[in-house]
C-alpha cells in the first residue's frame, strides 16, 4: 500500500509539474506571438508611411510638373503673340497684372511722345502735364519695352521665342529667339556674312494670383 500510495502520489505530483510546465510553455509562447503580431502591425505601419510619403512625393512631382508646363506655355505665347503682326490687341488677350498693363502702357506713351518730340510733330510745352510727368519718369526711353534695340533684328516670320530657364524661386523665365542673321529684319545681306545665332533673350516676370499665372514684368518693364 505505501508503495502504492508513494507512487500514487509521485503521479500526482509528476502530472501537477507537468502541468504548471505546460501553462507556463503555452504562456510563453502566447507572448512571443503577441510580441511578434506587434512587431509586424508596427512594420505595417511603417511601410504604409513610406508608401504613403512616396505617393506624395510623386503626386507633388507630378504637380510640379504641370505648373512648369503652364509657366513655360504663358511665357512663350505672351512673347511670340508680342511679336506676331496678326495679333491684334496684344496687351488686351495677355494673362498680365494691373501693375504690368499701366506700367507698359505707361513706357509705351513715353516712346510715342518722344519720337514726336524728335520728328518734331510736336512741342514740348504744347504737352498736358500728365504727358510732361510720363516723359520725365522713362527720360532717355528709345528702344522697344520688351525687346530694346533687338527689336530691330525680330522678324515674325522667322522669330520665335522658347524658353531657356525657369526659376521658381524668382518667378523668372528666360526666352531665347535664336534666328539666324540672315533672317533677321536687319539681315545679313554682306558678301561672305556666316550666319549665326543672334540669340536675342528676354526675362519675363511670373506671379501666381488667385491660382492663376500672370505676367508682372517683361523686357524693360516692371522689372527691378
Amino acid at each position: 500500500m505505501k508503495k502504492n500510495n508513494y507512487g500514487l502520489i509521485a503521479g500526482i505530483g509528476i502530472g501537477v509539474v507537468l502541468a504548471v510546465g505546460g501553462i507556463s510553455i503555452s504562456q510563453h509562447i502566447n507572448k512571443n506571438n503577441d510580441k511578434r503580431n506587434v512587431e509586424i502591425k508596427e512594420n505595417n505601419q511603417k511601410e504604409n508611411i513610406a508608401a504613403s510619403a512616396k505617393s506624395s512625393t510623386k503626386t507633388e512631382k507630378k504637380a510640379n510638373k504641370n505648373q512648369n508646363d503652364e509657366v513655360i506655355l504663358i511665357a512663350e505665347k505672351f512673347m511670340n503673340d508680342y511679336i506676331d503682326v496678326n495679333v491684334k490687341n496684344w496687351l488686351d488677350v495677355q494673362p498680365v497684372t494691373e501693375s504690368f498693363r499701366k506700367a507698359y502702357n505707361e513706357r509705351s506713351r513715353a516712346l510715342e511722345l518722344s519720337e514726336a518730340l524728335l520728328n518734331e510733330e510736336i512741342k514740348m510745352e504744347a504737352l498736358p502735364k500728365s504727358d510732361v510727368d510720363i516723359l520725365n519718369r522713362h527720360q532717355g526711353v528709345e528702344y522697344d519695352a520688351l525687346l530694346g534695340s533687338s527689336s530691330f533684328d525680330i522678324n515674325p516670320d522667322y522669330s520665335k521665342f522658347k524658353l531657356k530657364s525657369w526659376n521658381e524661386k524668382t518667378g523668372i523665365a528666360v526666352l531665347r529667339d535664336e534666328i539666324a542673321p540672315d533672317k533677321a529684319t536687319g539681315g545679313c545681306d554682306t558678301k561672305g556674312c556666316e550666319p549665326k545665332p543672334i540669340n536675342i533673350e528676354v526675362e519675363v516676370k511670373l506671379v501666381k494670383s488667385n491660382g492663376k499665372w500672370l505676367v508682372d514684368g517683361a523686357g524693360a518693364v516692371n522689372m527691378k
